[in-house]
């Protein structure tokens, strides 16, 4: 707590222009007996003056407690001798020590000591002291210690209570700026997906076009025709009677013509991957990116319910501040919030919306048709910013928008789709029938013998 009074003490001490004033002691008055002694209390301060009286030659001491404007909860105590003259009801008093010195002139009335003590611009503050023991002015000084410490505990207190409620604001414009980002990386997150989603679309189109299994599909017909063929011719040379060891060896090369055909389907095998790989890629990556859109909408929606836990039914519209000063969202005209944080409000039919930001720009005015369940997000540059394609203008991104880019990513992997597994499986029909065409060659020659 600032002590509000005048700091007289300080203004004493320093001298430094204090108008004339005249202060009165709160001490009880009671008179001196031996050295005379003096105290007073001061908002500020409590005096103790004493001296011994020699034939009107005076050797005394002056003791005080106090605090400055400077730091007015922490006690500081001095005490300087003096010397002076008195001649009957008046005296002089020259003081050493942290009062450099300086003359105070005063006056005896009884129980009461009045002195008069210049400062540097010429004028004469008036200060009362009553008589007083040692002992009174130790109770008034513990009480005065008392009192600033009580006064420095409830400052301490304040100070803490403040932080707390600073902290707890720091806490709730955090927790603000926590939200609003959350919407954003969000939101970036799906227009992000869907940029995937729409290359994925575009990429997958061009390589069906590229990719033809038909030619392959050819290949695979006409070596699968030939290795039947030129089994047929092994059985025709395994059926010459005599049967002879030559006639044999024609057989065995009727194999290995047939093991030939073989390598060519596995070459077929290998156009087959080649062809396959971009399309099955893309098919991969199109499903991984509608799932990964399909989440970031999720992942949205569930972001902006943060910021608008109790919807009414309509369209979630969420404001953020882009400025660098002072901002303010206007719908129909009238203040729906301020910088720094953004808001979120739900809306329902049409509506006007603009900013003004920095004070000055506004940015232009946008009429918008909300549809119950569409998340809207207006974006608010201000004057450091640049007015353009992110400043002023709706990013809209609704379900529906995912919906629409899931249903025709859907679409566009169906053709392709249903091409790769036809051709698999008729790839794997070569391969298999193929493979048991040449086990049984190889079977039924191994089972031959020839006659010399």
């Amino acid at each position: 707590m600032m002590i509000r009074l005048i700091h007289l003490v300080l203004s004493l001490v320093a001298i430094c222009g204090l108008p004339h004033l005249s202060l009165v002691a709160r001490s009880p008055v009671v008179q001196s007996v031996g050295d005379p002694s003096y105290f007073t209390v001061f908002p500020n301060g409590v005096w103790f003056i004493q001296w011994t009286d020699v034939q009107g030659t005076l050797t005394g001491q002056f003791q005080r407690v106090y605090v400055t404007s400077d730091n007015p909860l922490a006690v500081q105590s001095d005490n300087t001798q003096f010397s002076g003259v008195r001649n009957g009801s008046d005296l002089s008093l020259k003081l050493g020590g942290f009062f450099a010195y300086a003359t105070w002139t005063g006056t005896v009335r009884g129980p009461t000591l009045s002195l008069a003590i210049p400062d540097r611009n010429g004028l004469l503050a008036t200060v009362v002291l009553r008589a007083g023991t040692a002992e009174d002015y130790n109770k008034a000084a513990s009480a005065f210690r008392v009192r600033i410490a009580q006064e420095s505990a409830a400052e301490q207190r304040e100070r803490e209570r403040q932080a707390m409620i600073a902290e707890q604001e720091r806490q709730r414009l955090a927790k603000i700026a926590a939200q609003r980002q959350a919407v954003t990386d969000a939101d970036d997150a799906v227009v992000s997906a869907l940029r995937r989603l729409s290359f994925n679309i575009r990429q997958l189109a061009e390589n069906s076009q590229d990719s033809n299994f038909q030619p392959i599909l050819k290949s695979y017909a006409d070596h699968w025709a030939k290795m039947q063929t030129d089994y047929e011719t092994l059985k025709v040379h395994a059926e010459k009677r005599p049967f002879d060891c030559y006639e044999l060896s024609v057989v065995k090369y009727d194999l290995s013509t047939i093991n030939y055909d073989m390598s060519s389907i596995r070459y077929d095998n290998s156009s087959f991957n080649s062809a396959r790989t971009p399309i099955a890629n893309g098919l991969y990556d199109m499903a991984r990116n509608i799932s990964k859109a399909q989440t970031a909408m999720e992942q949205l929606q569930s972001a902006i319910s943060t910021n608008a836990p109790n919807p009414r039914q309509g369209a979630i519209v969420y404001l953020e501040n882009h400025s660098t000063g002072d901002s303010a969202f206007y719908i129909d005209g009238q203040i729906v919030c301020t910088a720094p944080s953004g808001c979120t409000v739900v809306l329902q039919g049409s509506h006007r919306l603009y900013a003004v930001t920095s004070g000055t720009y506004r940015t232009p005015q946008t009429m918008l048709k909300v549809r119950e369940g569409d998340i809207y997000r207006f974006l608010a540059c201000g004057a450091m910013g640049t007015p353009g394609e992110n400043c002023g203008l709706f990013v809209v991104t609704i379900p529906s928008l995912v919906d629409t880019a899931v249903l025709r990513a859907n679409k566009q992997a169906q053709g392709p789709q249903k091409n790769l597994e036809e051709a698999a499986r008729q790839k794997d029909d070569y391969n298999r029938n193929a493979e048991k065409l040449l086990q049984d060659a190889k079977d039924f020659v191994s089972s031959l013998t020839c006659s010399r």
